[in-house]
């Protein structure tokens, strides 16, 4: 999930009204595109199930006071045990579908947090000192992750139905 306000301790505190509005969101969004990199399709149910139990992982892991960076290495772990046991993915796989998808998280936040730095003229703490910019800045990650997800579904369900649509 987007990183907010990271505390001494490496806990990162999300606000629940962030969780909420942000926080679910991408997690569905996240396990859609893990989903499809894993089993190529898209099942709503599996989607939203997946999301949400990767969201109460995600947020209760914030909570741990541990090192900063700790918490993506459980991150992809909890992801890989999610598409383990809900998706009946190989934990083999699963693993790499969560290395793929931290990947292409960290390269879209990355993109855009670069673009919001130029257009809004802010630095990194300026941007994540105001919540409704990391509101605008997580929203479009989420819409650009379901992008991603949307466009690769329909990608392999025309190479699966021989280029018909």
């Amino acid at each position: 999930m987007s990183r907010t306000g990271e505390n001494l301790m490496g806990n990162l505190e999300v606000p629940i009204s962030l969780f909420l509005l942000q926080g679910l969101p991408e997690a569905v969004a996240v396990s859609a595109l893990a989903m499809v990199v894993a089993v190529k399709r898209l099942d709503f149910r599996q989607v939203v199930i997946t999301g949400l139990s990767y969201a109460a992982a995600v947020y209760l892991i914030r909570l741990l006071p541990v090192q900063f960076g700790v918490h993506t290495v459980a991150n992809i772990f909890v992801l890989s045990l999610l598409l383990r046991y809900l998706l009946n993915v190989k934990f083999s796989r699963a693993l790499v579908v969560s290395l793929i998808i931290m990947a292409i998280l960290s390269f879209v936040e990355g993109v855009l947090l670069s673009f919001y730095i130029f257009v809004m003229d802010k630095t990194f703490e300026g941007i994540y000192e105001n919540m409704n910019l990391v509101m605008v800045m997580g929203w479009t990650n989420i819409i650009v992750v379901s992008l991603i997800a949307w466009i690769m579904h329909g990608y392999f369900n025309k190479r699966e139905s021989g280029g018909a649509t």
